[in-house]
């Protein structure tokens, strides 16, 4: 039987593919310290809000993200999904996406699908107007943040 270089090709990349793609997060060597807490508005824990940690000069790393679940709690999550930020001072923002009636954008629905709105003020969701900070040690940190609007 005769292969030609061709019929070759297909199956080299099918096996490249499936050992580079590893579907892990990347290592990370750091050590990050984990960050949890609860986000309040006007009182009232606030599922589904964006909390983004953002680092401020003099701080190592590119920050975290976390979203509030049902009863407002959070867990700040660095960019390899690793739970924890590095030790540092972060400026941190809040988002909460919404239709314009409030309701939550429905499943399998996009921005450019529904009329919606940004349901935090530009006092908390955008940087250069935040003034809400959070400096993070080296040891685990439970951070309340009470939004009032």
């Amino acid at each position: 039987m005769k292969f030609s270089g061709y019929s070759m090709i297909v199956p080299c990349c099918i096996f490249l593919l499936m050992t580079g793609c590893s579907g892990g997060a990347p290592e990370f060597s750091e050590k990050l310290t984990p960050v949890t807490g609860t986000v309040t508005v006007n009182g009232k824990p606030t599922p589904g809000v964006a909390v983004t940690f953002a680092p401020e000069a003099g701080t190592s790393g590119t920050g975290g993200h976390a979203v509030t679940d049902e009863q407002g709690k959070y867990q700040v999550l660095h960019r390899t999904d690793q739970a924890g930020i590095q030790p540092g001072k972060y400026l941190v923002t809040f988002s909460k996406i919404t239709q314009k009636d409030g309701t939550p954008i429905p499943e399998g629905k996009g921005l450019a699908d529904v009329d919606w709105m940004q349901g935090i003020p530009p006092q908390y969701s955008k940087a250069e107007n935040s003034k809400v900070k959070a400096e993070i040690a080296e040891t685990p940190a439970n951070i309340d943040f009470e939004l009032k609007f």
